[in-house]
């Protein structure tokens, strides 16, 4: 999803309140559903290229996946353009 004029610490908060709303939802099969969500922003991280934002926020969003079930990440340029998990815990 794109959030318009909304700061990279709000996109975060935004993903992470979905990510909680999901992992409680009483859905009626009875299982209980994760989210995992990858976090990137413009200018901060990439060009205002189209491919560039959907590539870091990829990338980000493996790197949650990669950190365990229901996280959200967000994509740093540190360490050579490496995602940093940053989410929290579910």
């Amino acid at each position: 999803m794109l959030l318009v004029e909304t700061p990279k610490a709000g996109a975060r908060l935004y993903a992470d309140r979905i990510r909680q709303v999901v992992s409680t939802y009483p859905f009626s099969h009875g299982c209980r559903i994760t989210a995992s969500f990858g976090v990137s922003s413009l200018p901060e991280d990439v060009a205002a290229a189209p491919d560039d934002i959907v590539k870091t926020a990829d990338e980000a969003l493996y790197a949650a996946k990669r950190a365990g079930k229901n996280k959200v990440a967000g994509y740093e340029q540190v360490a050579g353009d490496r995602p940093v998990e940053s989410g929290k815990q579910g």
